[in-house]
């Protein structure tokens, strides 16, 4: 006869039965939505959650929860309705419609008796087995990705309480009605001993496949950063070759003609003075050659490392740099004019600000096409917004910039090639200069509304 009452209380098991998710929402929303931390959530997601969670939970119907280290939730569900019931009626009492207020407040009975639980599995890094306030029990197992606590898997268990008292003492604390307790107490199907062990069991064997995709997930993402950083490279690398190709196919054409017009030129005695002229232009073309190969290894170097500045007087060397200018393009005429207000201004760089000055002032060189090259460097201190700069302009009388093209020839990506050979590498790189000492640069017409009279390079670095 006692065996017969025992069987009766299995028949439950052999109804068809449902995914735990399918029938139910709490009124209050997806607490998932306010998940911060994400590891479990977005290596896992709903779909592998309510997967693995369903293999245990049938077994149980009753409530599970995965917590983030932290403690926000990365999935929670209510099967039985008694939990249902609990939730819901603890969520009220927190008195706001705010789902981040309500978890914070220590009124919502439910969830604080879930973290409790799940936070000392944490931090103990073991199994838990307690009491939950909600009169049945909670089962909370750690969840573990390369050896470390990631998270907690929490699953509540057992039987409501069959105490009359015990069952009024819960209807006043979560403010609901005896009657409707009682009524879902018992419509829950009981589970005997070995069915609740066969559902723990499942329940570690949940958090180890958990922990596994948490793994699978980072170790993805890490393959993902290699990836791109590797197709960084080559694309680095792939710039590189093809614009070094491009500038130095330009300049050694420039050197060969200059060669071919020099020989056929001093075969005629009175040609003297042109075959100076032109030794003089393929001396202009060696000097670009080395630019733009100290050019390049200043990008390659500037992709491949961390840059650290110090404070350094800029005024000294923008006037060495000048004078090395002037040395090196002697044969053009080229007068270069210095303007400061002051006679020091210190500034937080490093020796690329060499390469700022040298592309700015050879840009303005190689460009002219005027008899006369004029450039003008001004120097000034200048607040702007409560921060203090060091403005810098290299006005020159070259052919000047349209203006669709002021902010293309700095900003265009390097995988644009086409853009580079028309902005000129020189120029590429005082951009990527400029970044990493915090400053700005940009170009504006010498003559307002007037691009064929030149152009105004226009540095802003922060004052040290």
């Amino acid at each position: 006869m006692e065996d017969n009452i025992e069987l009766e209380k299995l028949k439950w098991m052999l109804k068809p039965k449902q995914l735990v998710n399918e029938d139910y929402s709490p009124y209050y929303g997806d607490v998932t939505k306010l998940n911060t931390e994400r590891l479990l959530l977005d290596s896992c997601g709903k779909d592998v959650f309510d997967y693995l969670v369903n293999d245990f939970l049938d077994l149980l119907s009753t409530s599970v929860a995965v917590y983030e280290l932290n403690g926000d939730y990365a999935y929670g569900i209510f099967s039985s309705g008694w939990c249902r019931l609990l939730d819901q009626s603890s969520r009220k009492l927190c008195d706001t419609d705010n789902n981040e207020e309500a978890l914070q407040c220590g009124k919502w009975i439910c969830h604080d008796s879930c973290w409790e639980t799940a936070y000392k599995a944490i931090k103990t890094q073991t199994l838990v087995d307690a009491d939950c306030e909600g009169g049945i029990n909670l089962y909370a197992v750690p969840i573990y990705a390369f050896n470390k606590v990631v998270g907690c898997i929490i699953c509540g268990y057992g039987n409501p309480p069959e105490n009359l008292e015990v069952l009024k003492d819960l209807s006043e604390t979560y403010k609901i009605e005896l009657e409707d307790l009682i009524e879902v107490k018992e419509a829950y199907e009981p589970r005997p001993i070995f069915l609740i062990e066969l559902a723990k069991r499942r329940i570690k064997m949940t958090a180890k496949m958990l922990g596994k995709m948490v793994e699978l997930g980072i170790r993805e993402q890490e393959l993902e950063e290699s990836k791109n950083q590797l197709n960084k490279a080559y694309m680095r690398e792939e710039f590189y070759k093809d614009l070094f190709t491009h500038d130095m196919k330009n300049i050694l054409q420039n050197f060969s003609m200059g060669l071919d017009l020099c020989e056929s030129n001093m075969k005629q005695s009175e040609n003297k003075e042109k075959c100076l002229n032109l030794l003089s232009i393929m001396k202009d073309q060696v000097l670009r050659g080395k630019q733009l190969v100290r050019n390049v290894r200043d990008l390659s170097a500037i992709e491949g490392s961390e840059m650290t500045l110090k404070e350094k007087e800029i005024f000294s060397i923008l006037k060495n740099v000048i004078k090395r200018i002037k040395k090196a393009y002697q044969t053009r005429i080229a007068r270069i004019k210095l303007n400061a207000t002051e006679t020091t201004y210190f500034c937080s760089v490093n020796q690329l600000i060499v390469d700022v000055f040298e592309n700015l002032l050879i840009n303005a060189i190689i460009h002219n096409e005027n008899d006369e090259v004029i450039i003008t460097v001004n120097l000034k201190k200048k607040i702007i917004e409560d921060q203090n700069y060091i403005k810098i302009e290299f006005i020159d009388n070259a052919l000047g910039i349209r203006e669709h093209r002021k902010k293309e020839i700095f900003e265009r990506s390097i995988t644009d090639l086409e853009s580079r050979k028309r902005g000129g590498l020189g120029l590429f790189l005082v951009s990527k200069i400029m970044k990493i000492f915090g400053g700005k640069i940009w170009v504006e017409n010498r003559v307002k509304n007037d691009p064929s009279q030149g152009s105004n390079f226009i540095i802003l670095l922060p004052e040290s």
